[in-house]
């Protein structure tokens, strides 16, 4: 008599525990969904910045270009007169602002990228540990059942028995 009662407790907390993995497994899946989620929206943003610096650099590289081409004018004209001496040569202090401002853009968005990366190396960091704490709760809930399975066959073999 006391057997069959054991059997039916140990069925019962094999109930349990595979009800609480399949919560767990839930759970974690859920997690995984939203870190994936997630991981898209730093994806788009990260997108986004990228094509704001590469139209940026084009920018800056034909702002270079330009101010490359109006250096070599302001040269040529060095060149050929004197009195145009003091208009060049704030012409070339202007362009070298430029240049600098150029510079700083994109130095700044060099570090927006490197933010972005790293939020990414994070975002797929968490989804890899919730995928692998999933793998965990699924080799969990195969264990419940195998124990299930032999306390349902242990119960049998006890009812030929009897």
């Amino acid at each position: 008599r006391a057997l069959p009662s054991r059997l039916e407790a140990a069925s019962h907390e094999c109930c349990e525990v595979r009800s609480r993995a399949e919560d767990e497994r839930k759970q974690l899946q859920g997690r995984v969904d939203s870190l994936t989620e997630q991981l898209a929206g730093v994806r788009e943003k990260a997108n986004t910045l990228l094509t704001a610096r590469d139209a940026k650099l084009v920018e800056s590289n034909n702002k270079f270009d330009n101010a490359l081409q109006d250096k070599q004018q302001i040269d040529a004209m060095l060149r050929t007169s004197q009195h145009d001496l003091q208009h060049q040569l704030t012409q070339i202090s202007d362009l070298e602002k430029q240049t600098i401002k150029i510079e700083c853009e994109k130095k700044t968005l060099q570090l927006q990228v490197q933010d972005v990366q790293t939020a990414l190396e994070k975002a797929l960091e968490q989804i890899g540990n919730a995928k692998h704490f999933a793998s965990l709760a699924t080799d969990r809930e195969h264990i419940v059942v195998k124990r299930q399975n032999t306390v349902e066959q242990a119960r049998d073999e006890l009812a030929e028995e009897l």
